[in-house]
């Protein structure tokens, strides 16, 4: 999902941040194959992916859940606050 400005103003409005921080994840893909790798995800990706859902859902177009779990500190109620 591309960038979203309106995203990242509420971020810098409203949390007082410059920016999004990357979240480190299991790919789920490789996990599938048995492999155990990591890869960074941004915040700003996952609400975009929240909104695009919420916006799929909303037009009746095909939509599909979001299951976001992180340790602590990682931010996740920004991620749910934002959208």
């Amino acid at each position: 999902v591309p960038a979203n400005p309106e995203i990242a103003d509420i971020l810098s409005t409203y949390w007082g941040y410059p920016a999004f921080r990357n979240i480190p994840m299991y790919d789920l893909a490789e996990v599938e194959k048995g492999h155990k790798k990591v890869i960074e995800i941004s915040q700003e990706q996952i609400i975009g992916d929240m909104v695009e859902q919420v916006e799929n859902c909303m037009s009746g177009k095909n939509f599909r859940d979001i299951f976001v779990t992180a340790p602590t500190g990682a931010g996740k109620s920004l991620m749910f606050q934002i959208p």
